[in-house]
């Protein structure tokens, strides 16, 4: 392109105007620091004119405000000297010299740009923006050099010295201002607000000062001005709430006299007089003496070293040991003045050092009432009551309720659901399951009945007793037929340290596995007697036939001798009637053969559709697996597996009414199988749907990128090569074009059995791609780019890229009317109902189970009470009625809600029918099992509920790309685990180590160690990356190694132990916060990627286009290179400018 006057015109303005704009920019910088100076100081001198103008002679004012002024003009124009040096130009030789060494990058770029200047060709080069970007080097060069000058540099001394003056000036101004002038200014200016212009100093007021006032009480206050008072003396009483209200006083003589009428609370007040305000002071209410709380050590019998501290309840009632003794002390909220004491209290007196507490000794030989009686300074005198009762010392009561003694499991059980009781005077603090496998060598091992999601019973706190139950797995003691099991229950109370918890320990009971004989006798006996039943039908068929055979014999001589005449016809009656008894006999049992044969043929029917419905499901179980396999990235497939894994696990771990819960019909297994597979195919075909409308869209793009090259080239004269390269891009289109096309009629094939009415729609827009000719147009584009017909081609090239537009936004209309519900919306849905559920147990068990109990030791209904049981029963029926239909609708849309959730409620619904007629019909004691079985079902539809929550979230976040809120949780509930486990060896270390069972305790602690390292380990192996994912938390399995091992070897008072447990915490903790430290990373680049794209390299066609090429790519870089960021701006936008006009 020739270069003409008006184009080098264009690019010298714009050349001109950025350097104008980079050297405004740089003396408004300079001037910047002085004007800042001079501002705030004439700022503070003005405002001292202004605040001392009314109370001082004005040419003090003046005169400090002239001074204030002179030394900031000083400053300013010191500042103007030291930046000075931005303000004049550098020759280029010397700026060349000066930049040689310090900046090479920046030294060679100067060389080029002084080469380009001084070249003869310099108008060959001045559109270049090699040249612009060299300007714009030295502007910045003399920026950062501008120190640089001819001769000797004042700017080092010069700059120091300007704020030293400027901070000098300021602080003498405060200083001035402070003493002369704000002060008085403030005085003046309040007295303006009353009324009064006072030329004297501020009044001296005499009051009572702080006051004690007795509550119903009034109080006077007298109050004086030293001096003469300028006007009335008023009063204002300040409320607790910041209410004020005034009180006139009474003079009587100098001093005034305020009555104060009885308050309720504490108030402040303070004295005004001629616009003048006293400090407030305060009236503190005196209120009766209190304790505030009794605070008890005890120390048992035969120990005298650590003793147990524990604060009082506010019935204060103490339960102590027989024979202890401890120390007894108080708070009172006011200093003590005297003590009295009644009861078997002794040295009872009050702490010098302390005088609102009381100290005294008790020994616990007998029970007692002790009262003290508190006596303040004020004379308040107030009366507390201690009751102290006495507790034996003797082991928990144990006992196992059920099963009995010896038990035979049920067939095809593998757990066993124990219930236990136990009770004590301290209270039970744990239970313990122990048993013994007589079959092999002896092998005791301990099951804590405190595990993950297992519900051990409730506490009663008036008896201190504790019941519960707890599911003992059988499965991993891998019984044999014929072994036995000794086991029983030992509990701990809360008996204080140093003596430690006393151990109880219930009866031995008895579980025998049944021998093969024993299990299969039943079906021997039943066979038994299918085969004597079989032998008795053939033995009566046998004698039938006989019977026959005798009375036809019979019959047919009877008919010769008739014939013969030796008979008369009437005598063959009687074998006739037994023929035709034997005649039923036989239709009997061939009618009992036909029964036998139908029923083995429904059992071989029933067998067959049996097989049929397994063959189904397992085929639907392979279509779901496939779906999952090709929607799931590989992280997504990792995760299932891994709660695949714990699935399995928790199954082993489910208590009994899971357990029962697990037996599903196969035709409710298969119609949930035929959710899931919808829910999964129509999420597959979103994905796919989805897919296509953004490969849509990029062919529409390609198209368009297509055509304006097709128009450069006719502009511009492309060569041969470049026209078939274009022909080659529209023949790849028309390819994925036939391939969208192919894509969307196999999509509606596979939805024709399953969804119609999507097929329909897909087959529909295939025929709409295949009817709209945009292929069509594609091939003709081509065929004319080959043929150099460039106009011809562009005009069709634009006909198919329409077309495209119009197929993505067809597309995308269709992906908004097939998107199904969100994933989103169904756990909302679900969550409603769960929260529902729960808030429904709450208020159930604080409402009527808690009641019904206390009700349960009264032996007959009130009214009142029975009334108000019976109607909140009759509205929670209510409300699970509604419930019930919330799930039924939920569990018809959403295919991942756990069946036992709807049993469990329409149990509850039963319940409470029974519940509300026992509540009506009973007493009290009978109609508790009914609302607590009620209770159960609501917390099992709670449980299914939150499982049903847990599967659909794993579920979308398998949906959604990445796994890190998923390791994050999981590593919390690491290291919520180990925190629990350290806790537990810190209560270990207290207790003796003789106490039976200190041993097992920590064997099992080294189990639960070595639980939490497994753990950790296969959530590392689950990660690609463990170390760069999972930062310090990757490192924590050998700390839990070597803590397991110094666990196993008994050895809890270790200082290692200690330090390897923090250690695992710590980094338990860091690998959590790492994880959401590299998600904030990748997002932040992610966004700074998307908001700061980096300038695509043009190639543009036309004589110069090497060296255009050349200069661009090495204008690319401008934004990586050393510019200040004040220049990235200006030199970013002109390059744009410049590469449009081009």
């Amino acid at each position: 392109m020739p270069v003409t006057a008006s184009s080098r015109h264009k690019v010298e303005l714009a050349l001109e105007r950025e350097l104008l704009r980079l050297r405004r920019r740089l003396r408004l910088r300079a001037l910047a620091w002085g004007f800042f100076s001079a501002v705030v100081v004439a700022g503070v001198g003005g405002a001292a004119l202004a605040l001392a103008h009314p109370l001082v002679a004005s040419h003090l004012a003046l005169s400090g405000t002239a001074a204030l002024a002179f030394l900031a003009l000083v400053g300013w124009g010191l500042a103007r000297l030291a930046l000075a040096p931005l303000w004049e130009p550098l020759p280029a030789d010397r700026l060349l010299s000066a930049v040689e060494h310090r900046n090479p990058e920046l030294y060679e770029r100067l060389s080029t740009a002084l080469y380009l200047y001084r070249s003869d060709e310099v108008d060959k080069y001045r559109f270049s923006p090699e040249l612009v970007r060299a300007t714009l080097s030295f502007a910045e060069a003399r920026a950062e050099l501008g120190e640089l000058r001819q001769g000797f540099s004042w700017r080092p001394v010069l700059y120091p010295l300007a704020w030293c003056t400027m901070v000098v000036a300021l602080w003498g101004g405060l200083y001035m201002l402070r003493d002369r002038w704000v002060l008085p200014a403030w005085t003046g200016y309040r007295s303006a607000l009353v009324g009064h212009f006072p030329a004297e100093p501020p009044l001296r007021f005499t009051t009572s000062g702080d006051l004690y006032v007795r509550p119903g009480q009034a109080t006077e206050i007298g109050a004086r001005v030293l001096g003469d008072a300028p006007g009335k003396m008023l009063l204002e009483l300040i409320g607790p709430d910041e209410t004020r209200r005034l009180v006139e006083g009474e003079a009587r003589g100098a001093t005034t006299y305020f009555q104060i009428p009885p308050i309720a609370a504490d108030h402040s007040y303070r004295v005004f007089a001629g616009g003048h305000f006293s400090r407030e002071h305060r009236l503190t209410l005196l209120v009766p003496p209190r304790i505030v709380r009794w605070r008890w050590t005890i120390t048992p019998p035969g120990y005298t070293g650590l003793a147990v501290e524990r604060v009082v309840t506010p019935s204060r009632r103490i339960s102590a040991p027989v024979g202890s003794w401890g120390e007894l002390s108080a708070e009172c909220n006011w200093p003590l003045a005297r003590v009295a004491t009644r009861g078997g209290l002794l040295n009872v007196s009050v702490d010098a050092g302390h005088p609102r507490e009381l100290v005294g000794a008790m020994e616990f030989a007998s029970a007692a009432a002790v009262v003290v009686r508190l006596e303040d300074v004020f004379g308040q005198i107030a009366d507390e009551t201690l009751e102290v009762s006495l507790v034996p010392d003797h082991p928990p009561e144990v006992a196992l309720s059920f099963p009995p003694r010896l038990w035979h499991p049920p067939d095809k059980t593998t757990s066993a659901r124990l219930e236990w009781a136990a009770t004590d005077d301290y209270g039970v603090d744990s239970a313990t399951l122990v048993f013994r496998i007589n079959a092999s060598e002896a092998n005791e091992d301990r099951v804590g009945l405190y595990g993950p999601g297992v519900v051990a019973g409730t506490v009663e706190a008036t008896t201190n007793g504790f019941i519960g139950g707890y599911l003992w797995d059988l499965a991993p003691l891998r019984l044999l037929p014929g072994d036995e099991v000794n086991y029983w229950v030992e509990a701990s109370d809360r008996r204080p340290a140093p003596g430690g918890p006393n151990l109880g320990r219930s009866g031995v009971h008895t579980l025998r596995i049944p021998s093969l004989l024993e299990q299969y006798s039943d079906q021997f006996e039943s066979q038994a007697a299918q085969l004597e039943s079989m032998e008795d039908l053939l033995e009566r068929q046998r004698a039938l036939a006989e019977r026959v055979k005798q009375i036809r014999r019979n019959l047919e001589e009877k008919q010769r001798n008739i014939m013969l005449g030796k008979e008369r016809p009437e005598s063959a009656w009687e074998e006739e009637k037994a023929l035709e008894e034997a005649l039923r006999d036989q239709e009997a049992l061939e009618r009992q053969m036909e029964r036998l044969r139908e029923a083995a043929q429904e059992s071989l029917s029933v067998g067959e559709e049996e097989r049929r419905r397994a063959t189904r499901t397992e085929e639907k179980r392979k279509k779901i697996n496939e779906l999952l396999e090709q929607i799931l990235d590989e992280k997504a497939k990792a995760l299932r597996n891994r709660m695949r894994e714990a699935i399995e696990e928790m199954a082993r771990q489910m208590d009994a009414r899971q357990l029962e819960t697990l037996e599903i019909d196969m035709e409710e297994y298969e119609q949930q199988l035929d959710r899931l597979l919808d829910q999964l195919q129509n999420l597959y075909t979103e994905r796919q749907v989805e897919q296509m409308l953004e490969r849509a869209q990029e062919l529409a793009e390609a198209q368009r990128e297509i055509s304006e090259r097709t128009e450069d080239a006719r502009d511009l004269g492309e060569e041969a090569q470049s026209k078939e390269e274009l022909a080659r891009q529209e023949e790849f289109l028309a390819q994925e074009l036939e391939e969208l096309a192919q894509q969307l009629e196999r999509l509606a094939e596979r939805n024709a059995e399953s969804n119609p009415e999507r097929s329909e729609m897909l087959q529909k827009a295939a025929d709409e791609l295949r009817q709209s000719g945009v292929t069509e147009d594609v091939e003709k584009a081509m065929e004319e780019l080959r043929q150099e017909q460039f106009s011809q081609s562009l005009q069709s090239q634009r006909q198919a890229q329409g077309k495209m537009d119009q197929l993505a936004s067809r597309m995308q209309q269709m992906q908004e009317a097939m998107g199904g519900p969100d994933m989103q919306m169904d756990i909302e849905k679900i969550g409603a109902v769960a929260r529902r559920a729960l808030y429904l147990s709450h208020r159930h068990e604080a409402t009527v189970v808690a009641p019904l109990f206390d009700l349960s030791r009264t032996s007959r209904w009130s009214e009142a009470g029975q009334q108000r049981i019976s109607r909140e029963l009759d509205s929670y029926r209510a409300e699970t009625a509604r419930l019930v239909a919330l799930l039924d609708e939920a569990m018809r849309e959403v295919p991942f809600v756990d069946d036992r959730a709807g049993r469990a409620l329409a149990g509850a619904l039963r319940t409470f029918r029974q519940s509300v007629r026992a509540a009506e019909d009973e007493q009290p004691a009978s109609a508790l099992p009914a609302a607590n079985q009620a209770l159960r079902f609501l917390n099992e539809t709670v449980r299914a509920l939150l499982d049903s929550l847990s599967q659909m979230q794993s579920m979308q976040q398998m949906m959604q790309p990445g796994g890190q809120e998923a390791t994050q949780q999981m590593l919390e509930q690491l290291a919520q685990r180990q925190r629990s486990l350290g806790q537990r060896l810190q209560r270990l270390q207290a207790a003796p180590r003789d106490k039976p069972g200190w041993q097992e305790m920590m064997d099992r602690m080294a189990e639960e160690q070595k639980a939490i390292r497994e753990e950790l380990e296969g959530l590392s192996e689950q990660l690609e990356k463990s170390k760069e994912q999972l930062g310090e938390a990757g490192e924590a399995a050998e700390d839990m190694k070597e803590a397991e091992e110094l666990l196993r070897q008994h050895h809890p008072d270790d200082p290692r132990l200690k330090e390897k447990q923090e250690q695992i915490l710590e980094k338990l903790l860091q690998g959590g916060k790492s994880l959401k430290r590299d998600e904030f990373e990748k997002e932040r680049q992610s966004e700074v990627a998307k908001k700061y794209p980096r300038p695509e390299v043009l190639d543009r066609a036309g004589p110069g286009r090497d060296l255009q090429r050349t200069l661009l790519r090495r204008a690319e870089g401008l934004e990586d290179e050393n510019l200040s960021p004040r220049l990235r701006a200006p030199a970013s936008n002109y390059f744009r400018n410049l590469a449009e006009e081009l």
